[in-house]
């Protein structure tokens, strides 16, 4: 999943340059997969996309998978790019709401992760940082 997210930021970005992916270790994505079952590769792949949307101008997008007494978890955290943070209440509203939020041309993504994540039983949660955003999907 991680050389197919940079491939699309670097054809997304272009010359100007996107944000740093860090991804964690293959037995960590292993684990998950092996949870999450079929759909755990579309999942994070919309939840990683989601987390780029919620604020566009990021320098950093650290991916970290695992497991807490909770459940499993994937969490996006998204580091502004000049320190200053600009989220998209558009989206975070779409994906940390009760799902109710009016659908747009600029939230279908929001809402395609939503329900993928719903829909195997997990729930988002989104947190604003001082220097950015952390988009959480779980699973208990």
């Amino acid at each position: 999943v991680g050389g197919s997210f940079e491939d699309y930021i670097i054809a997304m970005t272009g010359p100007s340059g996107g944000p740093t992916l860090q991804w964690p270790d293959q037995d960590a994505l292993d684990d998950v997969n092996s949870n999450l079952g079929d759909g755990a590769a579309q999942s994070m792949a919309n939840i990683v996309l989601v987390s780029m949307e919620i604020q566009p101008k990021c320098k950093t997008l650290s991916v970290s998978v695992g497991r807490q007494k909770s459940g499993i978890f994937i969490q996006v955290s998204n580091k502004a790019s000049d320190g200053a943070v600009r989220v998209r209440e558009d989206i975070a509203g779409t994906i940390g709401g009760a799902g109710d939020a009016e659908m747009t041309p600029q939230t279908v993504q929001a809402h395609l992760a939503r329900r993928l994540v719903a829909g195997s039983g997990g729930r988002f949660d989104v947190e604003i940082v001082s220097d950015g955003v952390i988009t959480t999907a779980r699973w208990q």
